[in-house]
């Protein structure tokens, strides 16, 4: 994916990105004006809506679309963050398995898998999918503290251990 070292990757994966909160991605990585961000975005979607935000954000090197694939954690080994602050989703599967991978998330409180989430134990859950500043802060956050990344991670795979289908049918 011709990631640097010092570069901080977000992954944003699905279809229907501007309902998965690519607008609000593309905007606090263009507020924050930090040239180590990347953004990986992944699905089947068109790009074309989304180029003239990337342009105005000065993004055109550090957003890249790119093609589902059979072996997805190959997408989620290579991020730092998973980031879909999302304006509606009944789940939000991408969410849990990048939880699962031992990636920090953020989302929103509108996507279904925000209710297994603890905001800022393990994960990030944004109250409004359209808090651009909000996510910033987070984003900042993120990158600057390597620690708080591990411990959000750590817990995040814990979190995400406890969703199978055996405790899924229990609490139903």
């Amino acid at each position: 994916l011709s990631l640097g070292s010092g570069e901080f990757a977000l992954l944003l994966i699905g279809n229907d990105w501007k309902s998965k909160g690519l607008p609000c991605l593309l905007n606090a990585v263009g507020h924050i004006g930090d040239p180590d961000f990347r953004i990986l975005v992944v699905g089947r979607d068109n790009p074309a809506p989304f180029y003239n935000a990337i342009r105005k954000h000065g993004l055109t090197d550090r957003v890249q679309f790119l093609s589902p694939r059979p072996d997805v954690e190959f997408y989620y080994a290579a991020a730092d963050v998973y980031a879909s602050p999302t304006r509606e989703d009944s789940f939000g599967l991408p969410v849990a398995e990048s939880m699962a991978c031992g990636l920090p998330v953020i989302t929103s409180r509108a996507a279904g898998v925000s209710e297994l989430i603890h905001s800022r134990e393990d994960g990030f859950v944004l109250e409004d999918p359209e808090d651009f500043l909000a996510l910033v802060e987070i984003l900042r956050l993120l990158k600057k503290d390597p620690r708080t990344r591990e411990r959000i991670a750590e817990k995040a795979v814990t979190t995400a251990r406890k969703l199978t289908w055996e405790n899924t049918a229990a609490h139903i």
